[in-house]
């Protein structure tokens, strides 16, 4: 019998509630603001914005194996 995926679904605001945790993979979706403002890039950003922003950081580093990115609105 295969082992059942444990799965989280978290916001990017929500960071905290897996900081410090590891998993095997990443799924991250984005939507296309979010994607456009990474490829921009940004100087001078209020400190609640730059604190977001940050947090892709550890939802990226999460992962032990890959991360795979999807862009575009949930339909």
């Amino acid at each position: 019998k295969a082992a059942s995926i444990s799965t989280r679904v978290k916001a990017l605001s929500e960071v905290a509630s897996f900081r410090g945790q590891e998993f095997q993979e990443a799924w991250l979706l984005m939507s296309d603001g979010l994607v456009e403002a990474i490829d921009s890039g940004s100087h001078g950003m209020p400190a609640a914005k730059w604190k977001y922003m940050r947090g892709l950081h550890t939802a990226v580093s999460r992962a032990k194996d890959g991360v795979v990115v999807f862009q575009g609105q949930p339909s």
